[in-house]
């Protein structure tokens, strides 16, 4: 907010001075006023400071606004969005920077060391964005990324072998996920294997007998979901 032009000290001298220093307090005055309330609407209209991320549900980026989608742009037309977030996301050259890419992306928590309870347990093997210039450190930091993963499973599989006097008949054991697959026959003479035969354990999700398995087989793991796009603001005006 501008200062005032009138103090104390100047309420003293020409009648007409101090009316002009007032009307130009007053002008100022009523300039922030403005100033102010425009902020305020705006902030209405697209809750988000400069430089920080927030989903917007609709697929067309608001005024004053980019899509959070990798871009690159000029530091000297975006002076206030490059003050607040730097090259952490990437920079092609010195007069570039990049907005964080988050398309696709869910958000999580920072880890910011937690070591007990539930914590991310591999936040030190987090990566910085692959973009250019990318400034931010690998591990547990702010603006790291993760790919997909999924907790490890253990389990096994057999098969029953049923020897008769001169052959054995190999019974497959197969359920759910695991099928077997098997190619040719293999006979026993006298002790000795005869012919050959191959097999192959099959492991497919999407033939769990769980009733959603169709539904929840699919190229990643992933939570119940929305879409969203996130923004950021460069400016307030």
């Amino acid at each position: 907010m501008a200062p005032l032009r009138t103090s104390p000290r100047s309420l003293q001298g020409n009648p007409d001075d101090l009316a002009r220093k007032t009307r130009m307090d007053l002008e100022d005055h009523q300039k922030t006023l403005e100033e102010l309330a425009a902020i305020i609407a705006e902030i209405q209209r697209v809750p988000c400071a400069i430089g920080q991320s927030i989903p917007w549900y609709e697929e067309t980026v608001p005024d004053l606004c980019f899509e959070c989608d990798g871009a690159s742009y000029l530091r000297a037309s975006y002076p206030e969005l490059f003050d607040e977030i730097g090259t952490m996301y990437g920079a092609a050259d010195s007069t570039h920077f990049n907005v964080q890419d988050k398309r696709g992306l869910l958000e999580r928590g920072w880890n910011h060391g937690k070591a007990s309870g539930l914590y991310d347990q591999d936040a030190s093997t987090r990566t910085k964005p692959t973009a250019t210039g990318a400034t931010i450190t690998d591990g547990d930091h702010v603006g790291t990324e993760q790919n997909d993963t999924m907790q490890k499973i253990t389990g096994y599989a057999g098969i029953d072998a049923l020897t008769r006097q001169f052959d054995a008949v190999v019974t497959k054991q197969e359920s759910g996920v695991f099928t077997w697959s098997a190619n040719g026959s293999t006979r026993i003479v006298n002790s000795i294997a005869v012919g050959t035969a191959t097999g192959r354990l099959n492991f497919n999700s999407a033939n769990s007998t769980s009733p959603n398995a169709a539904k929840t087989s699919d190229y990643e793991n992933h939570p119940k979901n929305v879409t969203v796009m996130y923004i950021t603001r460069y400016a307030w005006s």
